[in-house]
């Protein structure tokens, strides 16, 4: 964690000093705090939804003031997740006093998910445009990894990945995002990680 602050504290000083862009201050505490949630979450620390609340809060501030409404709509849809998650994963170490542990979702269920967001990316870009179209999508599927990640199903991981590799990248580039790029190159190397961290211990617990 303190080597990805580091990194982008490094990256703020070549965006001002190389380029003369100054990062607004609420996209970088945000950021701080995505790094933060990140690496919690990576390691199923519980207090990565507190950091996660604070996280969406100032996205979603900072996104209102680029126009990016559908990103501000899913952090508001976060924080009330965030808050699920807490109780699911606490609840089985007080009461019955174990870990909820890693797993994956059933085929039935994950490759008709994952299908319908191929078939809803295609129509919205058809219908509405790329920017548009993307800012929701990413939205939708963010969304959906974030419902996924309060019941520890490793899908979140794979979602995030696609999402933040595929719409991300190029949304938050077009929008002028400096910061959230960066958060969002931490996420893709993140996300890998935690795929093997997880899918290693769901593996052992079968």
């Amino acid at each position: 964690m303190l080597g990805m602050l580091g990194i982008a504290a490094a990256y703020v000083l070549v965006l001002r000093l190389g380029f003369g862009i100054i990062p607004a201050r609420i996209e970088a505490i945000a950021t701080v705090f995505g790094i933060i949630q990140m690496d919690l979450f990576r390691r199923e620390k519980p207090a990565a939804f507190i950091f996660s609340i604070l996280y969406c809060a100032f996205l979603a501030w900072w996104f209102a003031s680029i126009g990016l409404y559908g990103q501000v709509a899913m952090r508001g849809a976060f924080i009330v997740i965030n808050l699920f998650g807490i109780y699911f994963w606490l609840r089985p170490r007080i009461v019955e006093n174990k870990e909820l542990e890693p797993t994956w979702l059933p085929n039935k269920i994950r490759l008709p998910i994952y299908g319908a967001f191929i078939v809803i990316g295609s129509l919205g870009a058809a219908l509405y445009g790329l920017r548009a179209s993307a800012d929701w999508l990413y939205a939708l599927m963010a969304l959906t990894g974030q419902v996924f990640i309060s019941k520890k199903k490793i899908d979140c991981w794979v979602l995030w990945l696609a999402a933040d590799t595929f719409v991300g990248l190029p949304l938050f580039f077009i929008a002028g995002s400096w910061m959230y790029l960066l958060l969002i190159g931490f996420m893709i190397i993140n996300g890998f990680v935690s795929i093997k961290l997880w899918g290693d211990e769901g593996r052992k617990q079968k």
